[in-house]
This record gives C-alpha cells, sequence and structure tokens, in this order.
C-alpha cells in the first residue's frame, strides 16, 4: 500500500489547501505495508525465436508477439494500432499511452520484415471475401 498511502495522503492536503474541505489525515502509526518484489523474469530471447520459428502459428500472431517483444509495449497500446499509422519506412508507430500522451514505439527487423507480409495476406484475404 505504499504508493496507495502517498496518494491518499497527497489528496487529503491537495482537499484542505485547495479546495478549503474538511479532510482527515493519515494516522501518523498507520503503518506502510512492506512490498515484495517483483521476480517476474523476462522471456529469454532463445525462447522468443524459437517459437516465433514455428510453422503451426499463424502470422498474425508470431506478430503481434514480436511487436510485443520489440516494443516492450503494452499490448493494449499495440492492438489498438492503426495499419494506416504505422511508419514502416522508419520502424516506427504513434501510441496512446496511459495517461493520454501520444507516444512512439519502435521496432527492430524482425517486425519490419512480418508487416509487409502481414498486410499482403490480409489484402489478399479482402479481395477474395
Amino acid at each position: 500500500m505504499g504508493g496507495e498511502r502517498a496518494a491518499v495522503t497527497s489528496w487529503l492536503i491537495w482537499c484542505q489547501a485547495k479546495k478549503h474541505w474538511a479532510a482527515p489525515t493519515v494516522p501518523a502509526d498507520a503503518e506502510r505495508r512492506k512490498e515484495t518484489a517483483d521476480k517476474t523474469r523476462a522471456v529469454a530471447k532463445a525462447t522468443i525465436h524459437r517459437l516465433l520459428s514455428r510453422r503451426d502459428i499463424p502470422l498474425r500472431e508470431k506478430t503481434l508477439w514480436r511487436m510485443l517483444y520489440e516494443t516492450a509495449a503494452r499490448a493494449a497500446e499495440i492492438l489498438a494500432l492503426n495499419v494506416e499509422d504505422l511508419d514502416l519506412e522508419d520502424r516506427r508507430a504513434p501510441v496512446r499511452s496511459k495517461g493520454g500522451a501520444t507516444e512512439w514505439v519502435y521496432w527492430d527487423s524482425g517486425i519490419a520484415h512480418l508487416l509487409p507480409r502481414l498486410h499482403r495476406l490480409q489484402s489478399v484475404r479482402t479481395v477474395m471475401a
């Protein structure tokens, strides 16, 4: 609750100082919970390459997984991308961050090779439909 306690305290101070509302204070003896260390480890690059080289995984999923790996972006940011917004030449795309700001994600050669293949595949499916 370390971050939550600080946020509540900050908000209560704002209520008193800016809005002149009567607001309680966080008791001084309120204990801060010990935060546990996040022991999540990144997936090894060799594991990612093995997974992406499998022939039984569709190109769309391979592209998504590699995009997530190469950009380190959140899944929601990548899934919200529009094809028209991809800058294939500069290997980047604008994403909307959690705070609402526009930021850029950049990718490496793996995605640079997969995106045109995926686009061609999608175009063929559209024409055939």
